[in-house]
């Protein structure tokens, strides 16, 4: 009975190393010597972090994640926003999502757009022999050091979990794998792009709309989402939902979805802004345009007939007509010519003057 009742004073067998090392002051002390975070997009996301880009589909996420990923790749900035790296980063881009043929529809112009630092991989160059529709998510370490890569973008996380016989597991599994890379690799940056379910119009984006959020964020250092304007169905904003490193703002990032000079798809920054003046309470106004075009898509008709037969039922103008041709455009649902015309299959769908 005697031994059970020792006290902690007899059981006390001091390792000095230990106490020394975990001395909270000395490791404060330390911290003074670390060099400084380093912004690459930002306060938005910093070097050697993991961020989360959540958004609903076709918000343009991968749009966003090809820019961002092409400018790092050229040390550029990204939409306007500081990247202090000021040297190319070699990119790693994982696209689970996106086939080849759509890629070239969104970057006709690719030598504008891309740099030799660039490297894109998918779903086939990680296939196992054991599981043949799995993405092995522990091959990504080799295909770091192969490549060089200080740029990872997943692309995304919620393929990897339709990929997945276990899917509530994979995407946590796979977080705590990108944690262990950008731990042991310090000059290593993870993009990882996520889906979330509809939002509802009217109530601001928060991060409780990222399935598994409280499980799958904690691995991040960053998140924020991208969001649809309730007044502009061509813009989209970002919203800071939570940073480690970085000063939170009220505002948003207001982008404009546009084919650039090059014809490529891309972002061009508006302003900052505020959530709140992009938010309605009517999900028809959001939806009104999309409709439309996705209707016109599927009729093929000529726009000049879409605007007649439809200026009843939708009480259109011959801007709305043009507006919805452009929607199309942006969504790669048909090619705009030199000429103006609009082809869908290589066959004319629009004259530009209908």
């Amino acid at each position: 009975m005697q031994d059970k009742n020792k006290t902690i004073d007899a059981l006390i067998n001091y390792d000095y190393e230990l106490i020394e090392n975990s001395n909270i002051l000395k490791q404060l002390k330390e911290a003074e010597t670390l060099p400084p975070l380093t912004k690459i997009f930002g306060e938005l996301m910093f070097q050697n972090e993991i961020h989360i880009l959540a958004g609903d589909t076709g918000t343009g996420k991968s749009i966003f994640a090809y820019q961002f990923a092409a400018a790092m790749s050229k040390g550029e900035d990204c939409i306007e926003l500081e990247n202090e790296e000021h040297k190319p980063l070699r990119a790693l881009y994982i696209d689970l999502e996106l086939s080849l043929r759509g890629l070239k529809r969104r970057y006709p112009n690719q030598d504008a757009f891309f740099g030799e630092n660039f490297f894109r991989l998918t779903a086939e160059d990680f296939t196992t022999e054991s599981a043949e529709d799995s993405f092995s998510i522990y091959s990504l370490e080799e295909k770091i050091i192969k490549t060089g890569a200080e740029l990872l973008i997943i692309d995304n996380l919620s393929a990897i979990s339709m990929r997945s016989n276990v899917e509530q597991d994979e995407s946590l599994k796979t977080m705590k794998e990108l944690k262990r890379l950008v731990t042991e690799y310090q000059q290593l940056s993870i993009l990882v792009l996520t889906h979330f379910p509809k939002v509802e119009i009217g109530k601001p984006i928060n991060i409780n709309y990222i399935s598994g959020s409280k499980v799958l964020t904690n691995f991040a250092d960053s998140v924020s989402a991208l969001g649809v304007s309730g007044v502009d169905i061509d813009k989209r904003y970002i919203k800071m939902l939570k940073s480690r490193n970085g000063e939170m703002s009220g505002n948003v990032i207001l982008l404009d979805l546009i084919r650039n000079e090059n014809d490529n798809l891309s972002f061009r920054f508006d302003k900052m802004d505020l959530e709140k003046n992009h938010l309605v309470k009517d999900k028809s106004q959001v939806d009104k345009y999309k409709v439309l075009a996705i209707e016109f898509f599927e009729d093929e008709i000529r726009a000049g007939e879409f605007i007649r037969s439809y200026s009843e039922k939708y009480n259109l103008t011959e801007s709305n007509g043009k507006r919805i041709l452009s929607i199309l455009y942006n969504m790669n649902y048909i090619i705009k010519t030199p000429s103006g015309a609009y082809l869908l299959n290589g066959n004319i769908f629009a004259d530009g003057n209908d």
